[in-house]
């Protein structure tokens, strides 16, 4: 088995006893302070042992009308004590799966195959700016009310527009007729902040981010079509660029161009709208730029599927 699936599968097992250690603590706590919620427990489960034996000797018991009113008994207690009724309930990090990893029909959750996904990638640094720059810490204030020479809006009034084109993006990731998004402009100008915004709320939301920068998902196709690396990690990598629910590629245009990058940046973008996965591009590059270098059925595909998006003003890191 794969290291990088047996650590994930280690990480579910420390993930469920963490949570199950919480629900302990919390259970003593109720118990130390209510102590009247303690006896209503025991009530109900002596109810329960009772009547499983009077079962047994082919009594016909109904006791559900009776630990009903015990379990409001229980809510009550703990709401007038005021503790959330669900206080005592397991958590999980993950709801879908239930913190196993799985589904309940054996499929790989979602929230497994991001852990993959940022393991095989290696994108933990990744992780660490999304906690940095999201939604919660944008501030349209640091970008000018002035208008530069040759745009017509200043720079806080079209980073407001993008936010809203990024929220209806979010919002709508789902929908099949959701356009995807280039994002261009010099450096500096908040691009990837704003990948990085959309990144964090969908995966907030159990959808899976593959976030990577051009050249190296240009290494990764390389590897496994040239069979340079012949792991199951090297397939893993690959058939994530194609079937990650949001793949973001950052700084298009650094990597080496040759008619290969070529070949498979279109392969990209035409496999993932032919399967309607959603894909966010972020480049130095003007339109014109991507149409020379990476020719006309590149643009095309972009212009016929992506909302263009152009960031303007100065380095926001200068200024």
């Amino acid at each position: 088995m794969d290291t990088k699936f047996s650590d994930i599968k280690t990480e579910y097992e420390q993930i469920r006893m963490r949570n199950e250690r919480e629900l302990n603590r919390k259970q003593e706590e109720i118990y130390n302070n209510l102590p009247e919620y303690k006896e209503a427990e025991t009530r109900m489960r002596l109810i329960a042992i009772d009547a499983a034996k009077r079962k047994l000797n082919g009594e016909n018991i109904d006791i559900d009308f009776e630990l009903s009113e015990i379990a409001d008994q229980k809510r009550a207690i703990l709401a007038n004590a005021g503790y959330p009724i669900d206080y005592l309930e397991l958590r999980y990090d993950c709801e879908d799966c239930k913190d196993m990893g799985r589904l309940s029909d054996g499929r790989l959750c979602s929230c497994f195959k991001q852990k993959l996904i940022s393991r095989y990638y290696q994108m933990s640094n990744i992780e660490k700016n999304l906690k940095r720059e999201n939604f919660d810490t944008f501030d349209e204030y640091l970008f000018s009310e002035e208008i530069p020479e040759g745009e017509e809006i200043s720079p806080r009034e079209n980073i407001l527009k993008i936010k809203q084109i990024a929220n209806d993006f979010i919002e709508n990731f789902s929908d099949p007729k959701t356009f995807n998004l280039l994002f261009y402009g010099g450096t500096g100008l908040g691009k990837t902040f704003l990948c990085n915004c959309i990144a964090k709320e969908l995966i907030d939301k159990g959808h899976t981010v593959l976030y990577q920068r051009a050249y190296k998902i240009i290494e990764t196709l390389e590897n496994y079509r040239f069979r340079r690396d012949e792991s199951t990690e090297a397939f893993e990598k690959y058939s994530f660029i194609f079937d990650a629910e949001l793949l973001i590629i950052d700084d298009l245009g650094t990597e080496l161009i040759t008619q290969f990058t070529n070949s498979e940046i279109f392969n990209i973008i035409n496999e993932r709208k032919e399967s309607n996965k959603k894909t966010i591009i972020s480049t130095n590059l003007t339109p014109e730029k991507i149409q020379e270098i990476y020719t006309d059925r590149v643009l095309s595909r972009i212009a016929e599927n992506y909302i263009i998006t152009k960031f303007i003003g100065k380095d926001l890191r200068w200024s």
